[in-house]
């Protein structure tokens, strides 16, 4: 895309200067205009990864699982927490996976169970998750 916008740009700009610009330059431009859509628009169109908490360790608990998890995996957004009674009472799960802190069945999702304090594992397994690629819409059917 950036190549092409790139290309694009020159090409217009040509029918206006007695100026020619070489390969190197115009590689030049499309590295500068690829960073410059990568930063602002996001090219891959790639989702955030959408997480659902179930915990019943109260508020404090959840905060500090939300930072924990903010900090090791800034992409997650966590869309709902919900106790492990509210989680019971769903049907489905629209996130992408599941976080909790009590022992609760998959519904539609993954579950993966941490610890109020999460283990470098747990750690680890919630990145498998989250590493998934997203890029293709998701289904609504």
């Amino acid at each position: 895309m950036a190549w092409d916008m790139t290309l694009a740009a020159i090409s217009s700009w040509g029918k206006y200067t007695p100026y020619t610009i070489s390969e190197n330059e115009i590689g030049f431009l499309v590295l500068h205009i690829g960073v410059g859509l990568e930063r602002s628009y996001n090219i891959g169109y790639q989702r955030q990864p959408q997480v659902l908490l179930v915990c019943d360790a109260g508020n404090a608990m959840v905060r500090m699982i939300e930072a924990v998890l903010a900090r090791k995996y800034p992409q997650i957004e966590i869309a709902r927490t919900l106790t492990l009674r509210d989680y019971e009472a769903r049907d489905s799960i629209v996130e992408d996976f599941v976080i909790s802190t009590a022992r609760i069945g998959e519904k539609d999702k993954p579950v993966i169970m941490i610890a109020p304090f999460p283990t470098d594992y747990q750690l680890e397994q919630i990145g498998k998750l989250v590493l998934v690629d997203r890029t293709r819409p998701v289904d609504a059917g």
